[in-house]
């Protein structure tokens, strides 16, 4: 596991039994980068609310996790 703070979000770099995985948190707000590049949004999983992501900051997480063989 490999973490890093970009753009104010902490983000998580897994890697496991062959497959990676990046996950995204901001306060009580979490989602896969996969999420985060289609919907543009992390979740609350507890409330259901949705938290905006910008393009940008998905796209510098995007080339950190790259870096780690995503």
């Amino acid at each position: 596991m490999t973490t890093a703070t970009i753009q104010g979000f902490k983000v998580e770099f897994t890697e496991e039994y062959g497959t990676t995985d990046v996950m995204i948190q901001y306060g009580n707000f979490c989602s896969s980068l996969e999420f985060a590049k289609a919907y543009g949004e992390l979740e609350n999983g507890k409330t259901g609310d949705m938290y905006p992501i910008k393009a940008t900051a998905v796209a510098k997480i995007q080339a950190w996790a790259d870096t780690l063989g995503y």
